[in-house]
Protein backbone atom coordinates (compact mmCIF):
# COMPACT_ATOMS: atom_id res chain seq x y z
CA UNK A 1 0.00 0.00 0.00
CA UNK A 2 2.80 2.40 0.33
CA UNK A 3 4.21 1.68 -3.05
CA UNK A 4 0.86 2.25 -4.47
CA UNK A 5 0.44 5.77 -2.20
CA UNK A 6 3.79 6.80 -3.20
CA UNK A 7 2.68 5.98 -7.00
CA UNK A 8 0.06 8.18 -7.13
CA UNK A 9 1.71 10.66 -4.89
CA UNK A 10 -0.15 10.57 -1.73
CA UNK A 11 2.27 10.30 1.46
CA UNK A 12 1.61 6.77 3.44
CA UNK A 13 0.42 8.27 6.58
CA UNK A 14 -2.11 10.35 4.83
CA UNK A 15 -3.80 7.31 2.85
CA UNK A 16 -4.01 5.38 6.02
CA UNK A 17 -6.14 7.76 7.74
CA UNK A 18 -8.20 8.27 4.71
CA UNK A 19 -9.15 4.74 4.78
CA UNK A 20 -9.93 4.72 8.79
CA UNK A 21 -11.67 7.65 7.98
CA UNK A 22 -14.48 5.50 5.47
CA UNK A 23 -12.79 7.13 2.07
CA UNK A 24 -12.75 4.59 -0.70
CA UNK A 25 -9.74 3.41 -2.42
CA UNK A 26 -9.58 5.71 -5.09
CA UNK A 27 -10.63 8.55 -2.91
CA UNK A 28 -7.64 7.83 -0.83
CA UNK A 29 -5.69 7.82 -3.76
CA UNK A 30 -7.00 10.96 -5.06
CA UNK A 31 -8.44 9.98 -8.51
CA UNK A 32 -11.47 10.20 -7.81
CA UNK A 33 -13.63 13.11 -5.73
CA UNK A 34 -13.39 12.96 -1.94
CA UNK A 35 -16.73 12.31 0.14
CA UNK A 36 -18.80 15.42 0.82
CA UNK A 37 -18.72 16.50 4.33
CA UNK A 38 -21.81 15.73 6.53
CA UNK A 39 -22.57 17.18 10.00
CA UNK A 40 -23.28 14.92 12.81
CA UNK A 41 -27.22 15.61 12.44
CA UNK A 42 -27.67 15.39 8.93
CA UNK A 43 -30.50 13.87 7.11
CA UNK A 44 -31.18 12.41 4.14
CA UNK A 45 -33.68 13.35 1.93
CA UNK A 46 -35.78 12.03 -1.23
CA UNK A 47 -36.98 14.06 -4.08
CA UNK A 48 -38.91 13.05 -6.93
CA UNK A 49 -36.90 9.42 -6.72
CA UNK A 50 -33.57 10.89 -5.54
CA UNK A 51 -31.74 10.87 -2.65
CA UNK A 52 -29.44 13.45 -0.93
CA UNK A 53 -27.07 12.66 1.76
CA UNK A 54 -28.11 16.55 3.33
CA UNK A 55 -30.56 19.46 2.92
CA UNK A 56 -27.40 20.75 1.53
CA UNK A 57 -27.29 18.98 -1.04
CA UNK A 58 -30.85 18.69 -2.25
CA UNK A 59 -30.94 22.77 -1.52
CA UNK A 60 -27.41 23.07 -4.12
CA UNK A 61 -28.63 20.80 -6.02
CA UNK A 62 -31.80 22.24 -7.23
CA UNK A 63 -29.75 25.88 -7.16
CA UNK A 64 -31.54 27.02 -3.73
CA UNK A 65 -29.48 28.40 -0.54
CA UNK A 66 -29.83 25.94 1.99
CA UNK A 67 -30.90 28.34 4.68
CA UNK A 68 -33.81 29.81 1.74
CA UNK A 69 -34.79 26.00 2.39
CA UNK A 70 -34.38 25.55 5.45
CA UNK A 71 -36.93 28.74 6.39
CA UNK A 72 -39.17 27.86 3.95
CA UNK A 73 -39.75 24.12 5.52
CA UNK A 74 -39.99 25.31 8.92
CA UNK A 75 -42.67 28.07 7.41
CA UNK A 76 -44.82 24.90 6.35
CA UNK A 77 -43.80 24.87 2.81
CA UNK A 78 -44.26 21.67 1.00
CA UNK A 79 -40.88 20.49 -0.31
CA UNK A 80 -41.66 20.87 -3.51
CA UNK A 81 -42.97 24.58 -3.46
CA UNK A 82 -39.86 25.26 -1.45
CA UNK A 83 -37.45 24.17 -3.73
CA UNK A 84 -39.03 25.74 -6.95
CA UNK A 85 -40.36 29.14 -6.16
CA UNK A 86 -37.65 31.79 -7.46
CA UNK A 87 -36.70 34.25 -4.13
CA UNK A 88 -38.92 37.39 -6.27
CA UNK A 89 -41.72 35.47 -6.61
CA UNK A 90 -41.41 34.21 -2.69
CA UNK A 91 -41.80 37.99 -1.85
CA UNK A 92 -44.53 38.41 -3.64
CA UNK A 93 -46.63 35.91 -2.87
CA UNK A 94 -48.32 36.54 0.08
CA UNK A 95 -49.57 40.37 -1.23
CA UNK A 96 -52.91 40.81 -2.54
CA UNK A 97 -53.12 43.26 -4.85
CA UNK A 98 -56.99 45.25 -5.94
CA UNK A 99 -57.32 46.60 -9.82
CA UNK A 100 -59.80 47.91 -11.15
CA UNK A 101 -62.04 46.02 -9.28
CA UNK A 102 -60.28 42.74 -9.25
CA UNK A 103 -58.70 41.09 -6.57
CA UNK A 104 -55.42 38.98 -7.27
CA UNK A 105 -54.03 36.92 -4.17
CA UNK A 106 -50.52 37.84 -5.44
CA UNK A 107 -48.33 39.85 -7.29
CA UNK A 108 -47.10 37.48 -9.40
CA UNK A 109 -50.71 36.77 -10.17
CA UNK A 110 -51.49 40.75 -10.53
CA UNK A 111 -48.13 41.04 -13.13
CA UNK A 112 -48.93 37.41 -14.96
CA UNK A 113 -52.94 38.48 -15.85
CA UNK A 114 -51.81 41.45 -17.61
CA UNK A 115 -48.59 40.54 -19.14
CA UNK A 116 -46.06 42.29 -17.21
CA UNK A 117 -42.73 41.44 -16.21
CA UNK A 118 -43.32 40.25 -11.91
CA UNK A 119 -40.12 41.91 -10.75
CA UNK A 120 -41.11 45.40 -12.78
CA UNK A 121 -44.57 45.53 -11.77
CA UNK A 122 -43.44 45.04 -7.76
CA UNK A 123 -40.90 47.26 -7.91
CA UNK A 124 -43.40 50.00 -9.25
CA UNK A 125 -45.40 49.04 -6.78
CA UNK A 126 -43.32 49.29 -4.36
CA UNK A 127 -41.98 53.09 -5.03
CA UNK A 128 -46.31 53.93 -4.97
CA UNK A 129 -47.22 53.57 -7.82
CA UNK A 130 -51.07 52.56 -7.99
CA UNK A 131 -52.20 48.67 -8.93
CA UNK A 132 -53.54 50.63 -12.64
CA UNK A 133 -50.55 52.34 -12.64
CA UNK A 134 -48.02 49.72 -11.63
CA UNK A 135 -49.52 47.60 -15.34
CA UNK A 136 -50.31 50.46 -17.33
CA UNK A 137 -53.82 50.86 -17.46
CA UNK A 138 -53.06 54.53 -16.12
CA UNK A 139 -50.23 57.11 -17.20
CA UNK A 140 -47.43 56.67 -14.43
CA UNK A 141 -47.14 59.17 -11.76
CA UNK A 142 -44.89 62.39 -12.26
CA UNK A 143 -41.49 61.68 -11.49
CA UNK A 144 -41.29 64.16 -9.07
CA UNK A 145 -44.25 64.02 -6.38
CA UNK A 146 -45.11 65.43 -2.64
CA UNK A 147 -46.32 63.49 0.12
CA UNK A 148 -49.55 62.71 -1.23
CA UNK A 149 -48.48 61.87 -4.74
CA UNK A 150 -49.36 65.00 -6.50
CA UNK A 151 -46.77 66.74 -8.77
CA UNK A 152 -44.83 69.08 -7.02
CA UNK A 153 -42.70 71.91 -9.30
CA UNK A 154 -39.19 71.03 -9.28
CA UNK A 155 -35.71 72.77 -10.60
CA UNK A 156 -34.94 69.97 -13.60
CA UNK A 157 -38.99 70.39 -14.82
CA UNK A 158 -39.31 73.93 -14.55
CA UNK A 159 -35.91 76.03 -14.85
CA UNK A 160 -35.78 79.89 -15.83
CA UNK A 161 -33.55 82.14 -16.60
CA UNK A 162 -32.84 85.48 -14.22
CA UNK A 163 -29.88 87.55 -15.11
CA UNK A 164 -28.22 84.88 -17.19
CA UNK A 165 -28.70 82.16 -14.32
CA UNK A 166 -31.01 79.04 -14.14
CA UNK A 167 -33.04 79.47 -11.28
CA UNK A 168 -36.43 77.31 -10.35
CA UNK A 169 -39.70 78.75 -10.68
CA UNK A 170 -42.95 78.03 -8.27
CA UNK A 171 -45.10 79.29 -6.49
CA UNK A 172 -44.90 82.48 -3.36
CA UNK A 173 -44.09 80.66 0.13
CA UNK A 174 -42.13 77.60 -1.55
CA UNK A 175 -39.09 79.66 -1.53
CA UNK A 176 -37.65 78.77 2.16
CA UNK A 177 -34.43 79.41 3.80
CA UNK A 178 -33.45 77.18 5.82
CA UNK A 179 -31.07 75.94 8.64
CA UNK A 180 -29.84 72.58 10.30
CA UNK A 181 -28.65 72.56 13.51
CA UNK A 182 -26.23 69.93 15.10
CA UNK A 183 -28.39 70.19 18.69
CA UNK A 184 -25.30 68.54 20.30
CA UNK A 185 -22.02 70.98 19.38
CA UNK A 186 -24.39 74.05 17.98
CA UNK A 187 -22.90 73.84 14.87
CA UNK A 188 -25.43 74.97 12.08
CA UNK A 189 -25.60 74.94 7.90
CA UNK A 190 -27.66 76.94 6.30
CA UNK A 191 -29.54 76.46 2.93
CA UNK A 192 -32.53 77.14 -0.10
CA UNK A 193 -35.27 74.84 -1.31
CA UNK A 194 -38.25 75.22 -3.26
CA UNK A 195 -39.56 71.51 -2.32
CA UNK A 196 -40.64 70.22 1.45
CA UNK A 197 -38.53 71.40 4.29
CA UNK A 198 -38.11 67.81 4.81
CA UNK A 199 -36.30 67.27 1.33
CA UNK A 200 -32.92 68.98 2.41
CA UNK A 201 -32.28 66.94 5.05
CA UNK A 202 -33.16 63.68 3.62
CA UNK A 203 -30.87 64.77 0.84
CA UNK A 204 -27.90 65.34 2.82
CA UNK A 205 -28.27 62.13 5.46
CA UNK A 206 -28.30 60.51 1.72
CA UNK A 207 -25.21 62.48 0.66
CA UNK A 208 -23.32 61.24 4.46
CA UNK A 209 -24.11 57.65 3.97
CA UNK A 210 -22.77 57.33 0.37
CA UNK A 211 -19.31 58.90 1.61
CA UNK A 212 -19.47 62.36 0.30
CA UNK A 213 -16.58 64.56 1.80
CA UNK A 214 -17.50 67.76 3.72
CA UNK A 215 -17.52 68.83 7.42
CA UNK A 216 -20.87 68.93 7.83
CA UNK A 217 -21.68 65.42 5.80
CA UNK A 218 -18.98 64.00 7.72
CA UNK A 219 -20.59 65.56 11.33
CA UNK A 220 -23.46 63.59 10.36
CA UNK A 221 -21.83 60.26 9.71
CA UNK A 222 -19.95 60.38 12.86
CA UNK A 223 -23.83 60.90 14.64
CA UNK A 224 -25.16 57.74 12.65
CA UNK A 225 -22.00 55.77 13.80
CA UNK A 226 -22.88 56.94 17.55
CA UNK A 227 -26.61 56.55 16.98
CA UNK A 228 -27.56 59.83 17.48
CA UNK A 229 -28.48 60.90 14.15
CA UNK A 230 -31.47 62.70 16.16
CA UNK A 231 -28.76 65.35 17.24
CA UNK A 232 -29.64 67.25 13.39
CA UNK A 233 -32.88 68.98 12.86
CA UNK A 234 -34.09 71.31 10.30
CA UNK A 235 -36.19 74.46 10.73
CA UNK A 236 -37.41 77.29 8.73
CA UNK A 237 -35.97 80.77 9.01
CA UNK A 238 -37.72 82.44 6.67
CA UNK A 239 -40.13 81.65 3.34
CA UNK A 240 -41.15 85.52 1.93
CA UNK A 241 -38.58 85.59 -0.94
CA UNK A 242 -40.78 86.99 -4.09
CA UNK A 243 -38.23 84.62 -6.44
CA UNK A 244 -35.23 82.40 -6.38
CA UNK A 245 -32.54 85.51 -7.04
CA UNK A 246 -34.13 86.91 -3.81
CA UNK A 247 -33.98 83.71 -1.70
CA UNK A 248 -30.35 83.56 -3.10
CA UNK A 249 -29.66 86.77 -1.55
CA UNK A 250 -31.03 85.88 2.19
CA UNK A 251 -28.97 82.68 2.23
CA UNK A 252 -25.58 84.61 1.15
CA UNK A 253 -26.62 87.39 3.93
CA UNK A 254 -27.67 84.40 6.73
CA UNK A 255 -24.39 82.44 6.62
CA UNK A 256 -22.77 85.56 6.85
CA UNK A 257 -24.90 86.62 9.90
CA UNK A 258 -24.31 83.24 11.43
CA UNK A 259 -20.61 82.86 10.38
CA UNK A 260 -21.41 79.15 9.33
CA UNK A 261 -18.36 79.24 7.03
CA UNK A 262 -16.00 79.56 9.88
CA UNK A 263 -17.74 78.38 12.85
CA UNK A 264 -20.73 76.25 10.82
CA UNK A 265 -20.64 73.68 8.37
CA UNK A 266 -21.05 76.07 5.07
CA UNK A 267 -18.27 76.00 3.06
CA UNK A 268 -18.95 78.76 0.55
CA UNK A 269 -20.54 82.27 0.68
CA UNK A 270 -24.68 80.65 -1.16
CA UNK A 271 -25.85 81.72 -4.01
CA UNK A 272 -25.24 78.83 -6.07
CA UNK A 273 -27.41 75.82 -7.30
CA UNK A 274 -25.84 72.92 -7.17
CA UNK A 275 -22.46 74.21 -6.40
CA UNK A 276 -19.50 75.32 -7.95
CA UNK A 277 -19.37 72.28 -10.53
CA UNK A 278 -22.62 72.87 -12.05
CA UNK A 279 -22.95 73.04 -15.59
CA UNK A 280 -25.84 74.89 -17.19
CA UNK A 281 -26.79 72.29 -20.12
CA UNK A 282 -29.03 73.19 -23.20
CA UNK A 283 -30.24 70.01 -25.03
CA UNK A 284 -33.13 70.47 -27.42
CA UNK A 285 -34.04 74.22 -26.77
CA UNK A 286 -34.12 73.49 -23.16
CA UNK A 287 -32.00 74.77 -20.16
CA UNK A 288 -31.16 72.77 -17.44
CA UNK A 289 -28.73 73.89 -14.41
CA UNK A 290 -26.55 71.18 -14.28
CA UNK A 291 -25.98 67.69 -16.65
CA UNK A 292 -27.19 65.95 -13.74
CA UNK A 293 -30.74 67.92 -14.05
CA UNK A 294 -31.12 67.27 -17.83
CA UNK A 295 -30.78 63.59 -17.16
CA UNK A 296 -33.57 63.68 -14.31
CA UNK A 297 -35.53 65.65 -16.94
CA UNK A 298 -34.74 62.72 -19.60
CA UNK A 299 -35.09 59.91 -17.21
CA UNK A 300 -31.92 58.63 -18.16
CA UNK A 301 -29.36 57.58 -15.17
CA UNK A 302 -26.83 60.38 -14.02
CA UNK A 303 -24.09 57.98 -14.29
CA UNK A 304 -25.11 56.34 -17.72
CA UNK A 305 -25.42 59.91 -19.08
CA UNK A 306 -21.48 61.04 -18.19
CA UNK A 307 -20.07 57.82 -19.41
CA UNK A 308 -21.80 58.44 -22.51
CA UNK A 309 -19.96 61.99 -22.77
CA UNK A 310 -16.95 60.69 -21.88
CA UNK A 311 -17.29 58.07 -24.80
CA UNK A 312 -17.57 61.40 -27.20
CA UNK A 313 -22.05 60.96 -27.52
CA UNK A 314 -23.49 64.64 -28.05
CA UNK A 315 -25.62 66.20 -25.07
CA UNK A 316 -28.92 65.16 -27.18
CA UNK A 317 -27.56 61.50 -28.12
CA UNK A 318 -26.46 61.72 -24.34
CA UNK A 319 -29.97 62.78 -23.35
CA UNK A 320 -31.05 59.65 -25.32
CA UNK A 321 -32.86 61.71 -28.33
CA UNK A 322 -30.23 60.70 -31.04
CA UNK A 323 -29.56 58.06 -32.52
CA UNK A 324 -26.79 55.51 -31.31
CA UNK A 325 -25.09 52.28 -31.41
CA UNK A 326 -23.46 50.37 -28.23
CA UNK A 327 -20.00 49.37 -28.33
CA UNK A 328 -16.47 51.53 -27.82
CA UNK A 329 -18.74 54.77 -28.41
CA UNK A 330 -18.66 54.32 -31.91
CA UNK A 331 -22.40 56.82 -33.23
CA UNK A 332 -24.22 56.37 -35.80
CA UNK A 333 -26.99 58.89 -37.54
Amino acid sequence: MKDLAAHYGVKAPTFCLRRKAGWTLEQALGVAPKPKRTGPTAIKMTHNGKTFDSMIDMANYHGVKDQTLHNRLKRGWTLDRALSLPPQQEQASSVEVDCAGNLFPTIVDFARHYGKEVSITGQRLRYGWTPEQAVDLEPPPPKYRDENGNARDHLYLNPQIIDGSVVPSTEPGCYRLYVIRNQRSGKEYVGITTGSLADPLRGHWGDATRGRDSKFHNAMRKTLREGRKDDFIITRIRNDAKDYKELQEQEIQEIADRDTIASGYNTAQGGVIGGDTAKITTIDGKVFPSQAAAAAHYNVPVKVFEQRLKLGWTLKQAAGLGVWKTGKGHLIG
